[in-house]
């Protein structure tokens, strides 16, 4: 993403295929996906959209318990193009407390969201800041993944908007 990579041709793509596909390929513990229909398509990089979810979802798993949360490794970046983790850590395992987070993927007009129902932003982590190369509430974390999401929605000439009211919810819409 830092190397400034561009999406390749944007084609109709599967929003909830492509989401039980990055699903599968992040630690997410006992957090369950609450997928859309597969009526809903996106213009996009399949593959691009694909590493989006992919940290959307690690990050959700990561941060949104509501109990005590698994210390994360040091890889929340997937820009490999592995399709699977790997049992080394290069995908943080998810939470094992009682309260695991539910993910939700589903449409919007113009667009499409991420949320997650558990904790939200840490205390004294603005949204907005977290989608910043570096920013990370925790002391292990790279502070990519949030970053790789900004940058790949900026990529496809998708807005981002992040609300943390309730979880975290991220939503991206196609202005153009």
């Amino acid at each position: 993403a830092r190397q400034g990579k561009t999406v390749n041709e944007l084609v109709p793509v599967d929003l909830a295929r492509t989401a039980e596909r990055a699903w599968r390929t992040v630690d997410t513990g006992d957090a369950s996906l609450d997928a859309p229909d597969g009526s809903v398509t996106v213009d996009a990089d399949p593959e691009r959209l694909r590493t989006l979810l992919e940290n959307l979802f690690t990050n959700s798993v990561e941060h949104g318990s509501t109990g005590n949360r698994t210390e994360s490794g040091d890889s929340v970046v997937h820009g490999t193009t592995s399709s699977r983790a790997t049992p080394d850590g290069s995908v943080e395992h998810g939470s094992t407390d009682d309260a695991a987070v539910t993910v939700t993927v589903g449409a919007l007009p113009e667009g499409f969201y991420v949320a997650d129902d558990g904790a939200g932003f840490d205390a004294g982590v603005d949204p907005d800041e977290a989608m910043n190369y570096g920013v990370s509430s925790d002391p292990h974390g790279t502070g990519f993944g949030l970053a790789i999401v900004r940058e790949i929605a900026a990529a496809h000439g998708w807005t981002l908007a992040v609300d943390d009211a309730d979880g975290a919810r991220f939503e991206f819409r196609d202005d153009g």
